[in-house]
């Protein structure tokens, strides 16, 4: 049995668009993240797709970071736009 997992960054769907349907709140998570955008689902799946295929037979206990390099920024101060 392997074991691996995928720790992905901000991914463009139907529930994260409720993240950043504000203007202020998409540009405050923009900036974090360098390659200014979230991924589209395809971009997470490859490598998933990858870590389950024969390919990757030898590969156990991994890590695997899809998220444009967010996690290198860190994650960005929303309290201001939060509303109580």
């Amino acid at each position: 049995m392997r074991v691996n997992a995928i720790f992905p960054g901000l991914v463009s769907t139907p529930l994260t668009a409720g993240l950043t349907h504000e203007e202020a709140i998409q540009e405050a998570y923009m900036e974090r993240i360098p390659m200014k955008r979230a991924a589209d689902p395809e971009e997470v799946a490859g490598p998933a797709l990858l870590l389950v295929s024969d390919d990757a037979s030898y590969v156990n206990g991994a890590s695997l970071i899809v998220d444009g390099a967010w996690a290198t920024s860190g994650y960005p101060d929303l309290s201001k736009h939060l509303k109580y």
